[in-house]
């Protein structure tokens, strides 16, 4: 299908601004003019008592060769008990771990600074990952796509947020407006309105800003169609070229460090090419008046967005994770799950009343030991186990409130707000606000009956966890599902 994988890739252009100036000959600029130390002087001259990375800092992936692409940072501590923010550079590994950040794998890293050390976990991966960012970054430049098949144009002006898309007997806009993004299309006349986090709604949309990390890994497509990455080479410009196989069709994407260049796309073995072109200048588009007026009529679909979410916690069971609680009233942060995907195993704590308890997957089964009693162990069947790692998942069987859905769109990426409001028998209203963008949840905000409560904060990052063995030993006491 020639639709199928239409990506609008936007990098950052880089620009430089030469000023006119002159040189001071004489004067030492490093320290100040009452030669008083500055402050990284001083940071230099502290004695460090430990370093710890900043959980929430740490990438899901690092490609190859490209580490001053992360912004890893760490909290230094000092003898003198304070503390300072710093960014963990390249530098900071030693020769060997140098070389593991050029090569693709798993590794755990040691970070050195000031005679302190931390470790942490770095999953290295291979370009095609470079051409998933340059092609997610889309929204944030102006954007001009040529077809050589059909004559097609695509524009996005992305100040105005506006999609258009002109070819041979047809037209058709999608824009966004408020916290909702609409389609129109000229082939039937309709206006709808979705989510923007899901742009499936608005003639499939969302094809056009990102691209997912199944297409850019090994495996089975939604629709059961095989995505095969083939190669990764460097053409004559230094440009990188992907060839990917999706079925019978073939898929070549040219691309540098920061745009997505080219698109050429093959099908049927050969039978049809066409190429997409993708220049970078800035464009300014409006709506026609009979057009806009159409948002009024839209609807949203609620059982969409909530698919979404839901397979993207659903996801969490694939990878390791820790989450942290931070509870409102004492203005606490505490860790609150640890969670092993390899061994199947969820450890949870609530440091708060001093409660622990362990779930674990064993056979056709999941057991559960909570240490307020510390006697017995839940078992239930293996099926349900999901609930056990989606954090409130039982939201999702509510009813919802559908007008209380919104976008925010922060400086570090493109995050979306989905909030879930519920009713408990007893009034109490409940708020789940989802913070989320296509592969991860960043956190979920609770509120009870408008007041603020806190927040939950996933973090991906390697857990090996062990059941104890005086806990594990209690599944031969239980023999019903309870």
């Amino acid at each position: 299908m020639k639709k199928f994988n239409k990506i609008l890739a936007l990098g950052l252009a880089g620009a430089s601004l030469v000023t006119g100036g002159f040189m001071l000959s004489g004067c030492d600029v490093t320290k100040n003019n009452d030669n008083t130390q500055t402050e990284q002087e001083q940071d230099e001259q502290k004695v460090v008592s430990s370093i710890s990375l900043n959980s929430g800092s740490l990438p899901s992936y690092i490609i190859k060769g490209r580490f001053s692409r992360t912004n890893i940072k760490a909290t230094v501590t000092y003898e003198d008990n304070t503390t300072k923010v710093i960014d963990v550079i390249e530098s900071m590994f030693s020769e060997t771990d140098k070389t593991k950040l050029k090569n693709v794998g798993q590794y755990n890293l040691t970070v050195n600074y000031g005679g302190k050390t931390a470790t942490m976990y770095a999953n290295v991966v291979d370009e095609r990952y470079l051409l998933m960012e340059v092609a997610n970054a889309s929204l944030g430049k102006d954007i001009t796509m040529t077809d050589n098949d059909d004559g097609r144009v695509t524009k996005w002006d992305s100040d105005n947020k506006i999609l258009y898309i002109n070819e041979p007997g047809y037209v058709s806009y999608s824009w966004v407006s408020g916290n909702c993004s609409y389609n129109y299309e000229s082939e039937d006349n309709q206006c709808n309105k979705g989510l923007i986090a899901e742009l499936d709604d608005v003639n499939d949309a969302y094809s056009w800003f990102a691209l997912k990390e199944s297409m850019i890994t090994d495996g089975i497509d939604g629709n059961g169609n095989p995505w095969v990455v083939k190669s990764i080479e460097k053409d004559a410009n230094q440009n990188y070229v992907l060839t990917a196989n999706w079925g019978n069709d073939t898929f070549i994407y040219t691309y540098n460090e920061d745009f997505l260049l080219k698109v050429d796309e093959i099908e049927n073995g050969g039978a049809f090419t066409y190429t997409t072109q993708y220049n970078y200048s800035p464009i300014t588009l409006s709506l026609p008046a009979e057009i806009k007026a159409m948002e009024s009529n839209a609807t949203i679909n609620i059982n969409d967005r909530i698919s979404d979410l839901r397979d993207i916690m659903v996801s969490y069971l694939e990878s390791d994770f820790e989450m942290s609680v931070y509870d409102n009233s004492s203005n606490t942060t505490y860790l609150y799950q640890k969670y092993d995907a390899d061994n199947k195993i969820l450890r949870e704590y609530e440091s708060d009343i001093g409660e622990e308890s362990f779930a674990w997957v064993n056979g056709d089964y999941y057991y559960e030991y909570y240490k307020e009693d510390g006697t017995s162990v839940y078992k239930d069947n293996v099926s349900n186990w999901n609930r056990n790692i989606m954090v409130n998942c039982f939201t999702f069987d509510e009813v919802f409130d559908a007008n209380r859905i919104t976008v925010d769109v922060s400086e570090d990426g493109r995050y979306y707000e989905l909030v879930l409001t519920s009713e408990g028998s007893d009034g109490e209203v409940w708020e789940y606000k989802y913070v989320f963008n296509y592969n991860e949840i960043s956190k979920i905000d609770l509120k009870s009956n408008g007041q603020y409560m806190g927040s939950y904060t996933y973090n991906k990052t390697n857990v090996v966890l062990e059941v104890p063995a005086e806990i594990k030993a209690l599944e031969s006491s239980v023999f019903e599902l309870q």
